[in-house]
C-alpha cells in the first residue's frame, strides 16, 4: 500500500478539502521544518501607501457596487425587503418594500467625490413616479470614513433638474448626455430616509 503524499497545489480550496478530512500526524515524514518566515509582512507604512493607491485608482465599477450594494444594506437594515437586479431592469438598481408596503425602484448613484451626478434626460423630464426612489451615495476614498447617503424622491430630482442652469457660464448649451444634478442640490437631502414609502427614517 502505498503511502499518502500531501498534495503538490497552490488551490487554497484542494489544501483546505485536504485537510479536512486528514490530520498532521499522519504526514509527519513529509513535514519539514522552516528556519525563516515563509510569509514576510509588509511594513505598515508601505501597507497604508499601497492600500491609499488602490483607493485612489478605484475603478468605476467597484465605486457603484459599493454604493448599489452599501444602500441594500442600509435598507435591510432598516426593515426593507431589498433585491438588487444586478443590471437587469434598466434605471433600476434595487426592488424594495417594506413590511406589508407598496413595493418601489431605487436608482443609485455612486460617487467618490461629491460632484455632478448624472442622471438620464428620460428620467429627469418624465412624468414624476411616485414608486421611483434616488439614493446618491458617497463612498469615501477612507476606510475610515462612513458612506454617506442622499435621499431624493423622483419628484425633488425633477425640481432639482428645472432650477438647474442649463448654459454654461458662457450661454452656451450643455452638450447633450450632460443632464445630471450638481453637487449643492444634493446637499440638503443626506439621511432623509423619512422620504421612502412608508415613511420610516430609524431604523
Amino acid at each position: 500500500m502505498s503511502a499518502k503524499l500531501i498534495p503538490k497545489t497552490d488551490s487554497i480550496q484542494e489544501l483546505a478539502a485536504f485537510w479536512d478530512s486528514h490530520d498532521a500526524t499522519e504526514f509527519e515524514s513529509q513535514l519539514e521544518e522552516m528556519s525563516e518566515p515563509v510569509f514576510q509582512r509588509e511594513p505598515a507604512e508601505k501597507a497604508e501607501a499601497s492600500a491609499a493607491k488602490m483607493r485612489a485608482n478605484r475603478s468605476k465599477h467597484h465605486t457603484w457596487w459599493a454604493g448599489v450594494l452599501a444602500t441594500a444594506a442600509e435598507l435591510s437594515r432598516r426593515s426593507y425587503d431589498v433585491t438588487i437586479t444586478m443590471g437587469n431592469t434598466p434605471t433600476t438598481d434595487l426592488l424594495a418594500a417594506a413590511p406589508d408596503g407598496p413595493a418601489f425602484r431605487v436608482e443609485v448613484k455612486s460617487a467618490s467625490t461629491p460632484n455632478f451626478v448624472p442622471i438620464q434626460k428620460s428620467i429627469l423630464e418624465s412624468p414624476v413616479r411616485d414608486d421611483l426612489v434616488f439614493v446618491i451615495v458617497l463612498v469615501p476614498r477612507q476606510l475610515k470614513d462612513a458612506f454617506r447617503f442622499f435621499v431624493m424622491t423622483h419628484a425633488d430630482v425633477r425640481d432639482a433638474w428645472k432650477a438647474t442652469r442649463k448654459t454654461t457660464k458662457h450661454g452656451q448649451p450643455y452638450k447633450p448626455g450632460w443632464e445630471g444634478l450638481n453637487w449643492g442640490a444634493i446637499t440638503s437631502h443626506e439621511n432623509c430616509w423619512n422620504k421612502l414609502p412608508s415613511g420610516q427614517s430609524d431604523p
